[in-house]
């Protein structure tokens, strides 16, 4: 295991970005599809099979067009993984992804020379000495 941010955080997680990716290539096969339908006068209508092509790429079976792009191969390649992994520190193994700025930070939780945790243990002591007077004056 290595260290990694919560799915229920507003961080991007290093895989989604290839998500989006593969939605753009599959989108625009099938808008290129459609178009090429369209062209030669043939139905909109698409089987369950012709998934695969808006997925994968290769040739149209009803029209003969071999011109689709490999949406799948395009954004799920190794080397786009590495790289998103290396983006966030999970190769080699590291801390990277927690010090996004949208990850919830508590104190303690990292170095303490670390300016959140500078900032988060200045309003600590701040909060704390508020309490005390509000103690001490009867609330």
């Amino acid at each position: 295991m290595f260290p990694c941010v919560p799915n229920t955080t507003s961080v991007m997680q290093e895989t989604n970005h290839k998500y989006a990716v593969s939605k753009t290539k599959f989108r625009d096969n099938l808008k290129e599809c459609c178009a090429d339908r369209i062209l030669y006068g043939t139905l909109l209508n698409f089987s369950t099979l012709m998934v695969g092509l808006f997925v994968f790429g290769g040739c149209d079976p009803e029209l003969g067009l071999n011109k689709y792009s490999d949406a799948c191969g395009q954004s799920f390649a190794r080397d786009k993984f590495v790289a998103s992994w290396e983006a966030v520190g999970a190769i080699p193994p590291t801390c990277a992804c927690l010090k996004d700025s949208k990850v919830c930070r508590e104190l303690g939780d990292s170095n303490i020379n670390d300016e959140t945790q500078i900032a988060m243990s200045e309003m600590q002591k701040a909060s704390r000495m508020a309490c005390n007077l509000l103690t001490v004056k009867g609330f």
